[in-house]
């Protein structure tokens, strides 16, 4: 439940829309420079258009090396996607590889659009927050620049993602069933998303969902028949993909900042820096205790908030199952807390002695800082390079400690579909 108390100081309207202005002319500016130099980023674009090239010339594209004959270079990162995401990436292979580059970006602008007018329309009910621009812009160590530079599809799958999330909040089971499947075939960690169903389950027509999740399976199914070694090769990449990197959190930018990345780093950086042995099985242990107390803490939460399940009731359940996601997984590249962004400035704006957003904005903004202070080096760096985790962390636990949900009342604006 939203608390109604005025902090004792909050961004005026005027300030927030002149950061909010600032905050868009920067991303404007930034994706034209990326439209207009195709050449010079989108890493991960350039993977896509090459392995569909690959596969469109009959070469195995789960194979990096045979990819990296095709785009006459000495490297090619792997792809890992499903099959039947090559049909779609090869029609991009129709266009030379700068149109190409040019018209992925435009889509990704599109997506980005889509997913400011989805989260500021349906979730912060506002036509314009400049203070959310601006915590896109900044937050998580910069995470939405990053995964505009990379060219990953990750934007798209956070936008099919939220707009799921919809979905479960105005109780459309089906379509929130069908989305999150949607965004799955692009990885499979969304699947995770499917325990929201478990607290609503008595509102669930649980026979209809089968009939929604059909077809996802016999498309699996008949691609598998048809084309057993396309799938195999698949699954084979599948045992390759890079781990968590185990080295000191001093060795550089870090762009996989999970949990046990932030245990194993920080632990690599104390052994270096002390010379005390940590025994190779710690690591996982600390993050198999943490998964354990994040999954305890989640079910609780829920349990303590399901004396009424309204709109509101769903969306702090979101919020909550977001966060613990992110806490949860593994392995976790930077762009992936583009996810949230959104639940930061919910959980911020609970806040009521002062204007949390603002609070938070500061807190993102110092993020990417160097700070040594004499005799704890480890520790800072650590904290920078991991401190998209550790801010959700905190996050999680202000949602843990705010006030259960009550009452059933509706979301202003919620009636409607976003447009």
């Amino acid at each position: 439940m939203r608390n109604t108390e005025a902090p004792t100081f909050r961004v005026g309207p005027k300030l927030s829309a002149a950061l909010g202005a600032l905050a868009l002319l920067y991303l404007l500016l930034m994706l034209a420079r990326i439209a207009l130099n195709p050449e010079g980023g989108q890493v991960n674009f350039r993977m896509y258009y090459w392995t569909a090239m690959a596969h469109a010339q009959g070469e195995n594209p789960y194979d990096p090396a045979a990819v990296a004959q095709v785009a006459n270079v000495s490297f090619m990162r792997p792809f890992l996607y499903p099959p039947f995401w090559l049909s779609i990436f090869r029609v991009f292979t129709y266009l030379d590889y700068t149109a190409a580059a040019t018209a992925y970006a435009g889509l990704k602008a599109c997506a980005l659009a889509g997913l400011m007018t989805l989260w500021t329309r349906a979730f912060l009910r506002a036509r314009f927050d400049g203070l959310f621009l601006l915590l896109c812009l900044i937050g998580f160590n910069y995470a939405l620049t990053f995964d505009l530079e990379s060219g990953n599809i990750s934007l798209f799958a956070v936008l099919g993602l939220w707009f799921a999330f919809w979905c479960y909040r105005e109780e459309k089971w089906g379509l929130f069933l069908a989305i999150t499947l949607l965004v799955a075939s692009i990885k499979l960690t969304p699947l995770f998303f499917l325990v929201l169903l478990l607290p609503v389950r008595r509102s669930v027509n649980w026979l209809r969902l089968i009939l929604v999740a059909l077809p996802f399976l016999l498309v699996t199914a008949l691609g598998v028949v048809f084309n057993p070694s396309l799938w195999r090769a698949y699954l084979g990449s599948l045992r390759h993909v890079p781990g968590v990197p185990a080295g000191s959190a001093s060795a550089g930018p870090v762009n996989f900042v999970s949990s046990l990345g932030a245990i194993q780093g920080t632990l690599g950086a104390l052994q270096a820096e002390t010379g005390i042995h940590v025994p190779p099985g710690i690591p996982k242990l600390l993050y198999i205790a943490f998964a354990m107390t994040v999954l305890l803490l989640l079910t609780w939460s829920v349990v303590r908030r399901r004396g009424a399940f309204g709109a509101q009731w769903r969306q702090d359940t979101v919020v909550l199952a977001v966060l613990s996601y992110l806490l949860l997984l593994p392995r976790v590249n930077l762009y992936e807390y583009v996810l949230a962004l959104l639940p930061a400035y919910l959980v911020a704006s609970r806040v009521a002695a002062v204007d949390g957003r603002l609070v938070l904005i500061l807190l993102l903004g110092i993020s990417p800082i160097p700070i040594r202070p004499f005799g704890f080096d480890f520790l800072v760096t650590s904290l920078s390079h991991y401190y998209p985790c550790i801010l959700v962390a905190g996050l999680f636990l202000v949602m843990l400690a705010g006030p259960k949900s009550s009452g059933d009342t509706r979301l202003a604006g919620d009636e409607q579909p976003p447009g």
